[in-house]
């Protein structure tokens, strides 16, 4: 697979000045080019050719983490942050997560995960929704407004995931009225992440903390809860038939299909319009060859994301790297990791597709990159690629180089990212 890749780094060019500069200086005082402020490690959206990511965080407990970086923009070749020192009143938004845009004014929304609701308009002005609204705190935590889910539907609904609350599912509508929802099961800590909307107007919600994945259909009118209708997938034959009660994500592909990411590989519901018919129906977990066995597919594997390219291909983040897939999952095409390409991590959070482009975004545990590439019959071209960040430039006799990370070994100038931040240092053999 490796050779069939052509790699194209964004390389730093290298002046005279540059080369008469001891290199441990050229350490302390590195060049500083557009970037993210830190690590994205929230949620990535792409519209009209801008690439939007967030850098909250919740740990394995689902604790937020305090991360007030906010929001980042890539634009025209050029990194934007948006937060309190740009923008006040940010700083009463910790862990900024889940992210939506509005089709109709561009305006991007974003998730706290204690703060509440950031409306954030073209114009960098911006409202807040936290007490004013009704988004509500979780028991005993009297001003916590945990938003862990954004998703808009087609009449330009904006749907919100409200963790741990008792009523843990609005809706603004809009005209710009709420309907809030208490999903009835019996859900560990009252716990709600994630929003997808399927083509049949549907809400697919995870449940965090193994409470399994759910599905919401309000029939004809939001206002009228006399036709709701609820259900919850779960692991085992009738009760959905999940690989895993802990879901980590999921996707809608071209056939209308729903992908979920559990910690323990994939699961596949074909028939959408079946979920509160009968007979009941219940989620697939596709076999796939490996070798001479036959296995369940990313089978012990924690799959972190999925997104679905244009030609209903796959891309699956894990721990251990990237994987495209072919449509119908029964082929491996790609799986990048940090030592056969410049995957910044093994570790990929979240991955996102340009529709109108085909680039695909990832962001790790340490940064963000992209990959573009085609593919036909006879051949494969790609790039993979970083994006713009903070550079250090290094000889390759460098003592302190195999200190500074993984460093790229495809015949082409070897990159090497520096420390756990976005920056990552180029250096050349002059």
């Amino acid at each position: 697979m490796a050779a069939e890749l052509q790699f194209a780094l964004n390389l730093v060019p290298l002046s005279h000045a540059d080369s008469q500069v001891p290199v441990k200086d050229r350490l302390l005082e590195p060049r500083q080019y557009d970037s993210p402020q830190s690590i994205a490690l929230g949620d990535l959206k792409i519209k009209e050719k801008k690439l939007w990511a967030s850098s909250g965080s919740v740990n394995a407990s689902w604790v937020g983490q305090q991360n007030k970086n906010g929001l980042y923009r890539y634009s025209n070749n050029t990194w934007d942050n948006f937060n309190s020192t740009n923008l006040p009143g940010l700083d009463s938004l910790p862990d900024l997560i889940p992210l939506a845009i509005d089709v109709r004014d561009g305006s991007v929304w974003s998730g706290s995960f204690g703060g509440g609701l950031l409306q954030l308009k073209e114009d960098n002005s911006r409202i807040i929704f936290k007490q004013n609204s009704p988004l509500q705190s979780p028991p005993g935590l009297p001003g916590v407004y945990n938003v862990s889910g954004l998703a808009f539907d087609v009449q330009n609904n904006l749907w919100i995931a409200n963790y741990g609350a008792a009523q843990n599912l609005h809706v603004r509508k809009a005209d710009g009225n709420w309907r809030s929802f208490s999903i009835p099961f019996s859900l560990t800590e009252n716990a709600v992440s994630n929003i997808l909307i399927d083509d049949l107007d549907q809400k697919w919600i995870i449940s965090p903390k193994g409470n399994g994945l759910i599905c919401f259909n309000h029939g004809a009118s939001i206002d009228n809860t006399g036709d709701d209708q609820w259900r919850i997938f779960k692991m085992g034959q009738g009760n959905g038939n999940l690989p895993d009660n802990n879901v980590l994500s999921i996707a809608k592909d071209k056939s209308g299909f729903i992908w979920v990411g559990t910690s323990n590989g994939v699961a596949i519901i074909p028939c959408t319009q079946q979920i509160f018919g009968a007979p009941a129906c219940e989620a697939v977990i596709p076999v796939v060859q490996q070798g001479n066995f036959n296995g369940y597919l990313f089978n012990g594997e924690q799959v972190q994301a999925i997104a679905v390219d244009g030609a209903d291909r796959k891309w699956i983040g894990t721990k251990h790297g990237a994987w495209l897939i072919s449509a119908d999952g029964e082929k491996t095409i790609y799986h990048f990791t940090e030592d056969n390409s410049p995957l910044l991590s093994n570790d990929v959070k979240k991955i996102t597709v340009d529709s109108k482009t085909g680039q695909v975004y990832f962001a790790t545990l340490k940064g963000i990159c992209s990959f573009r590439g085609t593919a036909t019959d006879l051949s494969v071209k790609s790039q993979l690629s970083l994006l713009p960040c903070r550079r250090y430039l290094l000889k390759q006799s460098d003592h302190l180089l195999p200190r500074l990370g993984w460093m790229l070994q495809a015949n082409r100038t070897p990159l090497v990212t520096a420390g756990a931040g976005c920056g990552c240092c180029c250096w050349d053999s002059w």
